[in-house]
């Protein structure tokens, strides 16, 4: 689960790897794009990217005068 802050919350379920090889070169030159400052951090080898690949999402936000509940199956 993500959040809770403001009491809104996402939820999701699915396979998590850790990235290697091309894979992991791959993502971390998007990584830099987004975050040029993330040098040292990419290459800390103490931290390990990882591919998340949902197959059920749930956004819950329960704000008065929003109450709403939305779940979504990704992987049918």
């Amino acid at each position: 689960m993500i959040g809770w802050e403001d009491e809104v919350t996402v939820q999701c379920e699915g396979i998590a790897d850790i990235l290697i090889g091309a894979d992991r070169l791959r993502c971390v030159r998007a990584y830099l794009e987004q975050y040029p400052d993330g040098r040292r951090r990419a290459e800390d080898p103490d931290i390990a990217h990882i591919r998340v690949r949902p197959s059920w999402v749930r956004h819950s936000d329960y704000r008065p005068g929003s109450f709403r509940i939305q779940e979504t199956r990704l992987d049918s």
